[in-house]
């Protein structure tokens, strides 16, 4: 019989093991999780709400331009010299572009481009695990404080056995 036992100290040890690397593991399963709910679709409703918020920011940028460019017409002060265009009006010095015209149509038709966004969303079939988009932020914050805490549990304890001369 030996004077001292080491198996109590052995099972200690396995159990310090064993309690890091389920630490490891849960870490791994929320950020599996986090990664999974960030890359959710947006709900059908979020769709159209960015879809409606894109066109009123294009329409009021293409509507600063054309005020500026009308303001410069009516400084003129000839009506008949009307050398611009309406729906493609840039800066002064500038080419239209399609994303100029884009913002031309957002201001001149937002009701019409509206109601077509909403109509060929609703259209669409859906992805099934669409999410809304404020429940996902708040889903994804709690889960990141989570993630952090056990980040720091794992750091804790390692750095304890490390303190204590162990590797894990």
């Amino acid at each position: 019989m030996s004077l001292f036992d080491f198996s109590g100290i052995k099972k200690l040890l396995g159990d310090a093991g064993a309690m890091i690397r389920s630490k490891r593991a849960e870490l791994e399963s929320l950020k599996r999780e986090r990664d999974i709910l960030a890359a959710a679709p947006l709900s059908k409703e979020d769709t159209v709400k960015a879809m409606h918020r894109r066109i009123d920011e294009e329409g009021a940028r293409h509507m600063a331009t054309l005020s500026a460019t009308v303001r410069q017409l009516a400084l003129g002060g000839n009506p008949d010299r009307i050398d611009m265009p309406i729906l493609a009006t840039t800066k002064p010095d500038y080419m239209p572009t399609p994303l100029s015209m884009e913002a031309g149509m957002c201001l001149a038709f937002a009701d019409q481009m509206k109601a077509a966004a909403s109509r060929i969303v609703e259209a669409m079939s859906w992805p099934e695990h669409a999410m809304d988009h404020r429940d996902k932020v708040d889903r994804l914050a709690k889960l990141d404080a989570k993630i952090a805490a056990v980040e720091n549990d794992v750091r804790g304890m390692v750095q304890s056995a490390r303190g204590a001369g162990l590797n894990f």
